[in-house]
């Protein structure tokens, strides 16, 4: 039985966008952080520039798992979470790395956008081309943390939802700012992340988050003769990463 999986680059899952930790499990990740520092390879202007997302005690262990998400100027830095194991109060795995010099690949842009987040709604609706996308009115939403959330807007099987980071261009290596953008038009198969650029209002790029699968014959989820299509958020790579990273290191 063939099954063929497409799974699209995800690697800004936001962790971000996590419950946050207790606070006396954020503190306990802090401290260890501080004191390895120089392990980890970090300056006290990297800590300063960076937020501890999420942090707990592997159950029946002495490892402490810290997922510590890069920022700058308080906006985090897409697909850049550095997640450190410790065990007994030691470093025992560091994966995941930084963005280097975000000051100059940014170009000291600052960290106030100038399309607002209704506007990078809107201009995603025709950069991903969702059907009647010109009659669909965004309506302002209160910027919360650094995200706006709209509803479903009556398009969307998911809240459409807005949120600043600072976005990596790879083939430039500039660091822009802008607005991501998060909707799964019923009308489409894919759940999308569309990137705007928050100083321009340019549409820069999208991202499908959708696993797509084409079972054999035999399977009952055909209809007719088509694969009957299931709309579903991938999983991301870099989850599947630190899922496999966590079982790796208890058996240190």
């Amino acid at each position: 039985m063939k099954k063929l999986l497409f799974f699209s680059a995800m690697l800004f899952v936001s962790f971000w966008a996590l419950a946050q930790s207790p606070e006396n499990e954020r503190q306990a990740a802090v401290q260890l952080v501080q004191q390895h520092a120089a392990s980890i390879g970090l300056s006290q202007i990297d800590i300063q520039n960076s937020v501890v997302t999420n942090s707990y005690l592997i159950p029946s262990s002495n490892i402490r798992m810290v997922y510590l998400q890069q920022t700058y100027q308080g906006i985090p830095v897409y697909n850049r979470m550095q997640v450190l194991a410790f065990k007994d109060g030691a470093l025992a795995s560091n994966a995941g790395e930084r963005f280097l010099n975000p000051e100059l690949k940014s170009r000291q842009a600052g960290a106030s956008p100038a399309i607002t987040a209704s506007g990078a709604v809107q201009k995603s609706l025709s950069a991903l081309q969702v059907k009647d996308a010109a009659s669909i009115r965004v309506a302002t939403a209160p910027v919360i943390n650094g995200k706006a959330s709209f509803g479903n807007m009556n398009f969307s099987l998911e809240n459409v939802t807005a949120e600043l980071v600072w976005y990596p261009i790879e083939t430039t290596g500039e660091l822009k700012l802008v607005w991501q953008v998060f909707m799964a038009p019923k009308t489409d198969e894919d759940y999308w992340l569309a990137r705007i650029d928050a100083a321009t209002g340019s549409f820069i790029d999208k991202q499908s988050l959708t696993i797509k699968c084409n079972w054999d014959a035999e399977i009952i989820r055909h209809k007719n003769t088509s694969c009957t299509k299931i709309k579903t958020p991938a999983v991301s790579l870099t989850t599947q990463i630190l899922y496999k990273l966590q079982a790796l290191v208890q058996l240190l």
